[in-house]
């Protein structure tokens, strides 16, 4: 069994969708039209499908059509840019119509591919696929470390507290910066892990409110940058200055992620300066 059939037959897309989810920890399978994409899926029962629309041989309507036929609550993320006889939002719009759990349209970045493929099926499998070296690395005998994560984006903040409750750490989560504050006043934490641009109050408001504690948290800075504001490197920049301990650049991986919160607790390799 797989976890995700990649289905397109631009193969320069399939390649970095196979990159970013593997990355990500992801097991794959892929095909480059529907009729394939049949055949693998009898063969690998992947739990999410992810297919192009508009592809030679059969296309994916009838490839969702076919699925569905054989396991009706497969879950299944369309993508298409369209074409010159499809407008691109006539054809999702049609998608969706058959019942799919997300539609994306191309172009689309590394972080829309991963919010989509978290939303559907969740986490990959940390006893297969999750590096366990930097668990390994929290002393058995210390009391279980707390985290506090902030991020707007849901998706993300189920991700990364699934990834740090699966390390053995105690995790709350908040939507925004006030909430986040709020949250921490009621129950201290060891760790920050702050995104930069939320609503309510930016994550740089955040870092400079824990920055003046007494007994201030470590925090770790998150950003992937967003127009109209700073590139992420400077956001991440500014976060470093006002106090946060340590920072990463979205979209990471699981290992990644937990790689750096060892550091942050004094556990792992430190960044490189």
């Amino acid at each position: 069994m797989k976890d995700i059939l990649i289905v397109d037959d631009e193969q320069r897309l399939v390649n970095l969708l196979c990159r970013v989810l593997q990355d990500a920890g992801y097991t794959l399978a892929t095909a480059s039209n529907g009729v394939e994409a049949l055949q693998v899926y009898q063969a690998v029962q992947p739990r999410l499908v992810i297919s192009d629309i508009i592809m030679p041989d059969m296309d994916g309507i009838d490839l969702i059509q076919h699925i569905q036929s054989i396991h009706q609550e497969q879950k299944i993320i369309a993508m298409s840019g369209g074409n010159a006889q499809l407008a691109m939002d006539f054809v999702l719009k049609l998608t969706r119509m058959f019942g799919v759990v997300h539609v994306l349209q191309k172009p689309f970045t590394n972080r829309k591919i991963l919010d989509a493929v978290a939303l559907a099926i969740g986490l990959p499998d940390p006893s297969t696929h999750l590096e366990r070296d930097s668990m390994n690395h929290h002393p058995q005998s210390e009391a279980t470390r707390s985290i506090l994560i902030i991020d707007d984006n849901p998706a993300i903040r189920t991700l990364m507290t699934r990834i740090l409750r699966e390390s053995g750490y105690a995790v709350e989560a908040a939507s925004n910066g006030r909430e986040g504050v709020q949250a921490f006043q009621r129950s201290p934490a060891d760790l920050v892990i702050t995104d930069i641009i939320m609503p309510e109050m930016d994550g740089i408001e955040v870092v400079m409110q824990f920055a003046r504690l007494e007994n201030r948290p470590r925090i770790i800075a998150i950003s992937g940058g967003s127009p109209p504001y700073l590139s992420a490197a400077l956001n991440l920049k500014a976060a470093t200055v006002l106090g946060a301990t340590s920072i990463l650049m979205k979209p990471f991986t699981a290992s990644e992620l937990t790689a750096a919160v060892a550091r942050a607790f004094g556990t792992g390799e430190s960044d490189a300066t």
